[in-house]
Formats: structure tokens, sequence, C-alpha cells
């Protein structure tokens, strides 16, 4: 504990060491998965010793297919959209603070892979980063022609930390990280410790613990699926020979060799004692079968549980447009709220942070008590939209510039989805326009430039 809150431990990473076992090694408690397996884990994870249950949870992800889709689906619609740092007022004071704060994240390596890492917890229930610091330097900009550089100390990287490696206090739920010699404290300025967006405590959190049972329903179905296949979906080869044959215990090693060859494609000749036929394959392991409909009701709870809806992961064959956007705006409320949950998270663990350990140099720089720095964490913001088609995003665009919204062209190629040209390049004349009565014609996009003719 002591080194862990020395320090020289925020210029290194203490989780390398963390335990119970290493990362990389697991128990794979999910092999041969049970009901009896998944009751035990959920017991010592009730318990506050997450261990077995973060393993399984590891495992079943990685090996369900349409899981761990709509998993990262749901991961993606966070972390792929564009984010800024939100002052926490209109004031200089707060503009400045906010900037440093831009600068430092934007020192971080791969910080959209790490925000990738945090929002795993809305399946395990919760998820940690740690974070390594290191001196950088940092521009804040003033005023339009005023800068001041500052050595402050950063966040270089936020590694991520097993779920395995915490244990939860019996009483309050706090988390405690585990180590070779014992469990501690998580260190203050050390540590991003997210929780998902739900309620109760963070073990018991997560669309990863219901999932527990539909995905061992869909192993047991899959595996009686492929038994069924194997045994009869694949034409047998039967032989009939004469009922008084007395020698057939002494031939029986001569027709088993002729049905090998003939299952091998080798031609053979054969006694019209024996009757070779080929035996048709069964019926009934269709996908509309019993195990076939066993998997499509657990991929549908789990889309549920993860998307909170199914219309827009699987086409069934029922619904309509209505019923889509329904969905649609279902799972657009689930995604808000991982976003909100996971700013107020950045800013009281990160942002705040970065700005405690550098509050001595912030004060001196921009001339202000810590006491009023500290009041100017800003916040960080995702902009979540429902999606909308290029020709929608268009018509917006051009619906808010005629109301007189300024808007810049930086912004519409990118919702277009194209390149600004490059200077010389031949351009779109644009369709012809008349610029007045009698006048010439000329291309739109020379019109819009306010070209002379």
């Amino acid at each position: 504990a002591n080194i862990a809150n020395s320090p020289e431990a925020m210029h290194g990473r203490i989780s390398y060491s963390a335990g119970p076992s290493l990362t990389r090694y697991s128990t794979y408690p999910a092999d041969g998965i049970s009901a009896e397996g998944i009751k035990s884990a959920m017991r010592q994870s009730d318990l506050g010793y997450p261990r077995l249950q973060a393993e399984m949870y590891e495992q079943v992800i990685e090996r369900d297919a349409h899981l761990r889709g709509v998993a990262k689906a749901r991961i993606y619609e966070v972390s792929g959209k564009p984010w800024r740092i939100q002052p926490s007022d209109e004031t200089e004071l707060a503009s400045r603070v906010a900037k440093f704060c831009r600068g430092a994240i934007d020192a971080i390596d791969g910080f959209d892979s790490d925000i990738d890492d945090l929002l795993w917890a809305n399946g395990n229930g919760y998820a940690a980063s740690e974070i390594v610091w290191a001196f950088d330097s940092i521009r804040i900009p003033l005023d339009r022609t005023r800068s001041t550089t500052i050595t402050a100390l950063v966040p270089s990287q936020l590694d991520w930390v097993h779920a395995k490696h915490f244990e939860f206090d019996a009483i309050t739920d706090e988390p405690y990280l585990v180590m070779t010699g014992g469990r501690i404290h998580l260190p203050p300025n050390k540590f991003v410790f997210h929780g998902a967006a739900d309620t109760g405590f963070y073990e018991r959190r997560g669309y990863m613990r219901p999932c527990l049972t539909l995905h061992a329903a869909k192993a047991w179905a899959l595996r009686d699926w492929l038994l069924y296949e194997a045994l009869f979906a694949v034409p047998q080869v039967t032989g009939t020979y004469p009922a008084g044959n007395d020698q057939y215990e002494l031939q029986r090693e001569t027709y088993q060799a002729i049905m090998r060859d003939w299952g091998k494609g080798v031609p053979a000749f054969i006694s019209d004692e024996i009757d070779f036929k080929i035996g048709a394959a069964q019926s009934g392991g269709s996908a509309s079968g019993v195990q076939g409909a066993i998997l499509g009701y657990c991929n549908q709870e789990i889309s549920k549980l993860v998307q909170g809806e199914t219309l827009t992961t699987e086409v069934g064959n029922v619904g309509a447009y209505a019923a889509t956007e329904t969905h649609a705006d279902v799972r657009h409320a689930f995604i808000r709220a991982d976003a909100r949950k996971l700013a107020r998270t950045l800013h009281d663990q990160l942002l705040t942070s970065i700005v405690t350990v550098n509050l001595d140099v912030l004060s001196s720089a921009l001339g202000a008590p810590p006491t009023e720095i500290l009041r100017c964490v800003p916040g960080i913001k995702w902009t979540i939209d429902r999606e909308t088609s290029p020709s929608q995003r268009v018509t917006n665009l051009i619906a808010l510039s005629n109301a007189g919204v300024p808007i810049g062209l930086d912004q519409v190629y990118d919702e277009c989805g194209i390149d600004p040209p490059r200077e010389g390049a031949p351009l779109l004349k644009g369709d012809p326009i008349t610029v007045a009565a009698g006048g010439a014609t000329i291309g739109s996009a020379k019109a819009a430039d306010g070209h002379e003719h």
C-alpha cells in the first residue's frame, strides 16, 4: 500500500503484479459450462470475490459470436462518436482550464482504445484502467494572439486492468485492488474505475450476468444439434446378407473392408450374397428445428439485454417500419445513458485528477487561486445523435444555413463523407442555372463563388 501510494508509483504501473493470478492466466471456468458452475461463480461474486465470474465472462465473450458482436456494437456507438471537452462555465478561466485538459487528454497514447476498455463495464458491471503519469509540455491559449506553455504532469497512458484483479467491501462495495500480499484501496489519482450504467453492487451489474445462462443454453443446444447432424444427417451405408449364412462371422471383415472402400469412393466387387444400400439422411436438423429455435430465442434475448431491442440486429419474419424506429429509439436511449455515465466517471476520476496534480503550476500560470482552479474542472461530452442518411444530413445543413446558422465548410465535408478539393484540381461544374433574365447560364459551383460572365 505504501508503494502504491508513493510518488514514484505515479510514473509506473503497479497492476502488473495484481493478483490472485496474472492477467494472462485463467482457470477457464466456462469449459464444460454447467448450471452448477454458473451458480458457484455468481455466489462467490455476491460475496465480493468476482474472480471466477470475471474469467467466465471473458471466456464466454471470446467464444459467443452473437454476444461479442452486439456487445462491441454498443461500445462503438459511444467510442466511435466525436467528443469534446466542455468548460464548466462561460468564464475565461474555465475556458483556459478546459484547453489545458484537452491538451493533456491529447497526450494520452491510444485514448480512443482506452474508452473501449472502460465501456466493457456495461457487460462486466465494472471496468478499470490505471493511469501512468509523465511530464509533458502543454500549451494553453490565453486569447487569439497569446498563449503560455507549462510543464505539467499528465497521463501518458491508461492501461486496462482485468476485472478479476478486484475485490469488493462486503458493506460499502468499495473496490480493492488485489495484490500478491493482500488487497489495497485504490490510490488517489491513479485509477479510473467505471461502473455500469445500472444500479446495485458493481459485481452484480452488467448484462453478462443473465447472458451466462443464455450462452450456456446455446452451448448445450449447439452441442445436441451437431451430435444430431453427425448421427442422422449423414447418409449411412448398410448391408444385408442371407439369414442362413453360417459363414458371416468369417466373412465379416471382408464385408466391412468393402464398405470402408465404398465410403472412400474405391470401386469394389460385391458378392450377390450381400446387398448394400445408402440410407437417406433424416430430417429434423434444420434451422427451424428444436435446437435452431433455442439458438434463435437465446440470441434474441441477448440482443434485448445488450441493446434493449432486436430489430436493428436481426430481421425477423414480422415487424414494420414503425416497430423498427421504436427499437432504434430504445437502443439510442441505452447509448445515451452509457455516454452520460462514462462522462461523469471521466470528470470525477480523470479530468479532476489532471487538474489536482497540476494545481500549483496552473495557479501560477493562470494567475488564479487553487480553489478557483478546482471549481473550473471541465466535463467531457459525446455527441450521440440518431443515425441519419447522408441526404438527410445535407438537408439539415441547408436548412440551418438558410436560417442564418454559421456552418463551417470542414463540417460540411465531414458530414457528407467527402474530401475538400486539392489546390488546382478540376472541380465539378454543377447543374446549369440562370443568373438573371436573359443572362447566360453557368454552373452552380461558379455561381456560388460569385462568378462573372
